[in-house]
């Protein structure tokens, strides 16, 4: 241990917030304290720095941290800093400050305070003091902190910090960011509409989406980036709403129903597109195998790139055998998506499937089948009468968010029964053919196999032309 006649020196500074940013706030304190030493005699061995750290929010102060770790080493002996409160702001760390140092007889010196003497009961009772004065400054000032971010919240005004994804500063306000907004409708119509989180992770990593940080997002980020009631324009404070004035990308409908959707425990976490290509393991060869994907898809630097599908024989044993079906991908699958879509519009199919879906005779009366439609169409008139101001925000709330309630529970009943839920999901859409070709890869997988078997029939079609004579749907409906 250092010697008590030679009473080493090290100098503490600290300042919460740096707001020029180049540590001018310490530098000062630093000059005072060096100053003070001098007046003393005091040799300064070590300075300790923590710039731009609160003292008050109890996270670790690094430099405070080594200095008391030489303390304890016995390499520092007396203390100096600008004043009391650049040292502590919380009783709890001046009570560990003293139990460090009066034992070893430490010192401690402020330039706006003077000597603090440990040593003594009454100068640990006035350092107490001073320190029960610090911290009582940093709550009044959290208090009034607080009580302005919630004035500023109330009248939708930006808190401060990062503009939130999906808005930018222009002109002093709070605008919509275009591309990034985009992707938040996008994002939400996909939830609604069925697709998962996975799914929409996916189509964002597809579209160049990144973060603030400009890095790609994972499902926990998009999740969060979706339940943002800011989103639809809702502030805020605590949890609690307190201001609906901030620029919204959504309407508070859809907000509320993706975020039901979102929390909603019941509903598969994992997405539905498992497979990369449509049609792998779902068509298959004349000679009974399915057929599978590969090859890699065109480029302008290599237009002669073609992805096919070919029948599984051709893996067996790592060689190519003559005589099993080969088709190129883009072109059978824009094929099978356009039977299928025009199946799907079929008038009578909506009832057929439900009916069947929900094990109800068709020649009885099902109320499930007739009643989707009449909710659909419920559905379409409120969002004319809300355009054309005939009604209020809050009844097309309430009026829709019935509408899905009673269609989900036809849903539910149905796949429960039996029924492919991603069929019967399509067939409650309005348009249940568009609705197909805008889902995703693991939807129309769903639909076809829940429609169709599909085989590529033994024949020779026209070399590089494309023969749909050669492939046969099945349909499981019977017609």
């Amino acid at each position: 241990m250092a010697s008590r006649t030679v009473r080493n020196a090290a100098i503490y500074t600290r300042i919460s917030r740096d707001i020029e940013g180049k540590g001018l706030g310490v530098e000062r304190q630093l000059q005072d304290c060096q100053k003070l030493a001098e007046r003393m005699g005091l040799s300064v061995v070590s300075t300790y720095s923590d710039n731009d750290v609160s003292a008050y929010s109890g996270k670790k102060r690094p430099a405070y941290e080594r200095m008391l770790q030489e303390i304890q080493n016995g390499h520092v002996q007396t203390v100096i800093a600008w004043n009391t409160d650049r040292l502590h702001r919380r009783t709890t760390e001046l009570e560990r400050y003293i139990d460090i140092c009066q034992p070893l007889g430490v010192e401690t010196h402020s330039v706006q305070a003077g000597h603090v003497d440990l040593s003594t009961a009454n100068g640990r009772a006035v350092a107490k003091i001073l320190g029960t004065i610090a911290q009582q400054e940093s709550e009044l000032k959290s208090e009034r902190i607080q009580r302005q971010k919630l004035q500023a919240a109330q009248a939708g005004k930006y808190l401060g910090g990062r503009v939130p994804w999906g808005w930018q500063a222009k002109d002093g306000k709070i605008v919509e960011e275009p591309t990034a907004a985009a992707f938040i409708r996008e994002g939400t119509q996909a939830i609604l509409d069925g697709h998962s989180l996975i799914e929409v992770t996916r189509r964002w990593a597809d579209g160049g989406a990144v973060s603030l940080s400009g890095t790609r997002m994972n499902t926990t980020q998009v999740r969060r980036i979706l339940l943002r009631s800011r989103n639809a324009g809702i502030v805020t404070f605590h949890g609690e709403p307190v201001s609906s004035d901030w620029p919204a990308l959504l309407s508070v409908e859809d907000f509320r129903a993706l975020e039901a959707k979102l929390n909603d425990r019941s509903v598969p976490r994992q997405s539905a597109a498992k497979f990369k290509y449509l049609l792998s393991g779902i068509v298959a060869c004349h000679c009974g195998e399915y057929v599978t994907g590969f090859g890699a898809a065109a480029t302008a630097e290599k237009p002669q790139y073609r992805r096919m599908y070919r029948c599984r024989v051709h893996q067996q044993g790592g060689r190519y055998v003559r005589g099993h079906a080969t088709r190129e991908m883009h072109r059978l699958d824009n094929y099978v998506r356009d039977v299928i879509a025009a199946y799907l519009q079929r008038p009578d199919l909506k009832s057929v499937v439900l009916a069947a879906a929900a094990d109800v005779a068709v020649g009885s009366t099902p109320a499930k089948a007739p009643n989707t439609g009449a909710l659909l169409t419920r559905k379409q008139d409120l969002a004319r009468l809300f355009a054309a101001g005939v009604i209020e925000e809050s009844q097309l709330i309430e009026g829709t968010a019935q509408i899905r309630s009673e269609l989900a529970d036809i849903e539910r009943q149905a796949v429960q029964d039996g029924g492919s839920s991603e069929l019967v999901g399509v067939l409650l859409t309005a348009d249940p053919g568009q609705s197909f070709r805008d889902a995703g890869t693991g939807i129309q997988r769903a639909v076809i196999r829940a429609l169709a078997d599909i085989q590529i029939l033994e024949g020779k079609g026209v070399p590089g032309v494309f023969s749909p004579e050669l492939i046969a749907f099945n349909w499981k409906g019977g017609n």
